[in-house]
């Protein structure tokens, strides 16, 4: 299903829809319409062929065939997309779980590493001790630093794939 059509584009389908409705006598409900809208966007080949058959009058119109037609061309990829979006929110969810577990634990080692630093320069004095101290902060700072970035990414990425969901039915 797209639905991404302009204003002009669904007035356009509307001029279409409504007088074939109304030249073959089939109700103009809103099952009725979406099956003709959904027949002149023609982007369903097998939904345009039964339709096909009932503007030839090769098949008459029952309201019973309209409504499976309706929810095997209409309803049913809907839930299918949301079924996907569901999945796909669901990995992604998982996914930031993961990451912000493992960022915090990394923070959580890193808050230590700096109480157990203090105490170490505290009780150190001689200017080589110090030194290898603040190596060692500086290495795990570097660290801190790449774990932090590492986790914007992911952030940003997770944004980028998670933002387009509300607008996934507008692409096919």
């Amino acid at each position: 299903m797209n639905y991404a059509e302009d204003f002009q584009k669904t007035s356009e389908l509307t001029r279409l829809i409504l007088p074939t409705l109304s030249q073959l006598q089939i109700p103009i409900n809103p099952v009725n319409f979406a099956l003709f809208y959904e027949y002149y966007t023609g982007n369903n080949e097998v939904l345009k062929n039964a339709i096909d058959e009932i503007i030839n009058g090769t098949q008459p119109y029952e309201e019973e065939k309209a409504h499976e037609l309706y929810v095997s061309h209409v309803v049913n990829p809907g839930i299918e997309k949301m079924e996907e979006i569901q999945d796909e929110t669901r990995r992604l969810l998982s996914q930031l779980f993961e990451m912000t577990t493992r960022t915090g634990a990394d923070v959580s080692s890193y808050g230590n590493m700096l109480d157990h630093s203090m105490t170490e320069i505290e009780e150190n004095s001689d200017v080589k001790g110090i030194h290898l101290v603040v190596s060692s902060l500086m290495r795990e700072t570097n660290v801190m630093m790449d774990t932090n970035r590492k986790f914007e990414k992911y952030i940003i990425q997770f944004l980028k794939l998670s933002c387009p969901i509300p607008y996934a039915f507008n692409s096919s």
